[in-house]
């Protein structure tokens, strides 16, 4: 047998041997340049408690490594420690000896309790420790943790840093940050501040009462019941948001971004799409190479963009378009308008105008539908293109050395004036 088949046949066994400890439960993953990166063996788990006497501290933090860390604020006038230490060993006396090593250690220092794992200078690694503490409700809290999931309710102000893992915070009676490099992120019923540092993954956020501070990898932010100003800094990230009162202050790429019911925003993205239904407040958006769909606007708008394409109805208040390549689509509006567009195709169906309409493109095919049966101030210019007026009554009309032109219902001039020019594009005029 060659030296090439006997590598392959030992890797083979070796396989079976991982995946039959995996199967069974017996195979603990942990990189430890000192001691290597597999342990295997049956896991077996042993408790401590500590009770912390009155009066409880200002502040509690938890330090731990390995494990998971719950942090209950409820009633009780004390506070109350359990650690649970988790090992991987082939026998249990063996597992017992080294849990014996691992104990509660708590120090208090200006009136900040410290918990965390004491370890009497224990080098091995394979065990976890699992902390539940309990303590008075209201109590602010810090807890740092390298790997395992956080979950933290009915503490006052709170600070989490987690390097991977799930973390949920909620019913939180102050501010909150929260930092987790791995893993998903749920806050819930915050009473201040919330600041989330999130490198992927998933992000859920509802019932907020301070403003809220987002930085994101990517993976999927949701938001839902937002008091003040959602600020978002994002890369990849797909956004969903429902009634969010402050409005929105977005930076991101890529993903779609899609809000219902919301305040004043601000909304600078590239390559993916923006879709708002209900908006109270004024809007500007940039966003390039994608779709911009708005419903339901009280507020003015200002879109600024390129190859992008803008439909947009129910709108109360000004705007002011610029994009190129694609279709300006808009529908059920009467504020002050201002369309530049250059290389695509515009369509207007207004409704009965309180204020001017101004269309500017170049390369670009003009339809206006008449708004309703009054009669505004119309010019309309196309060089080296067309215009097509299908509204039965006349105008002035003159076309020469290429330039078309039309002018109608001058004599209104109390009325809001409608300007439409193009070049090399067709205007069309019509009921």
């Amino acid at each position: 047998m060659r030296a090439r088949e006997i590598f392959l046949l030992l890797l083979l066994i070796a396989g079976g041997v991982f995946l039959t400890h995996l199967y069974n439960d017996r195979l603990y993953w942990h990189l430890d340049w000192d001691e290597g990166i597999l342990f295997t063996g049956d896991e077996f788990s042993f408790d401590e408690t500590l009770e912390v006497p009155t009066p409880p501290p200002s502040e509690v933090t938890i330090d731990n490594t390995n494990g998971n860390v719950t942090v209950v604020g409820g009633g009780a006038d004390h506070i109350t420690i359990q650690m649970t230490k988790r090992l991987w060993k082939q026998e249990k006396s063996e597992a017992e000896e080294l849990a014996n090593q691992i104990h509660i250690l708590t120090e208090t220092e200006d009136g900040t309790l410290k918990i965390s794992a004491g370890m009497d200078q224990l080098r091995e690694r394979s065990f976890h420790t699992d902390f539940h503490v309990s303590l008075p409700e209201g109590t602010p809290v810090i807890v740092g943790n390298t790997y395992g999931s956080v979950d933290i309710s009915g503490t006052g102000v709170t600070e989490i840093s987690n390097n991977s893992g799930r973390v949920i915070a909620a019913d939180i009676r102050g501010d909150l940050k929260l930092a987790n490099r791995k893993g998903g992120i749920e806050a819930k019923d915050i009473a201040g501040r919330c600041v989330i540092d999130s490198r992927d993954e998933s992000v859920r956020l509802s019932h907020i009462v301070g403003p809220v501070e987002i930085s994101h990898g990517y993976g999927k932010i949701l938001l839902e019941d937002i008091q003040h100003e959602v600020k978002i800094r994002g890369n990849d990230s797909q956004i969903v948001g429902h009634v969010l009162r402050g409005g929105v202050d977005i930076e991101n790429d890529h993903e779609k971004i899609e809000l219902f019911e919301i305040g004043p925003s601000v909304i600078n993205t590239s390559h993916g799409m923006v879709e708002i239904n209900g908006l109270q407040g004024n809007l500007d958006l940039k966003n390039r190479f994608s779709k911009v769909k708005l419903n339901q606007i009280r507020g003015d708008i200002s879109i600024a963009g390129k190859d992008l394409e803008v439909r947009a109805k129910n709108l109360r208040g000004a705007i002011g378009i610029s994009t190129s390549y694609k279709v300006i689509d808009l529908s059920d509006f009467a504020g002050k308008t201002v369309i530049s567009m250059s290389d695509g195709k515009v369509t207007l169906t207004p409704a009965p105008l309180t204020h001017p309409i101004e269309v500017t493109s170049k390369n670009s095919d003009i339809k206006l539908f008449w708004p309703g049966s009054e009669k505004y101030p119309l010019e309309a210019r196309s060089e080296g293109g067309d215009i097509q007026w299908e509204i039965p009554f006349q105008v002035d009309s003159r076309k020469e050395n290429g330039l078309s032109q039309i002018k109608a219902f001058f004599s209104e001039d109390q009325n809001p004036a409608i300007r439409l020019a193009t070049t090399y594009g067709t205007i069309r005029i019509e009921n």
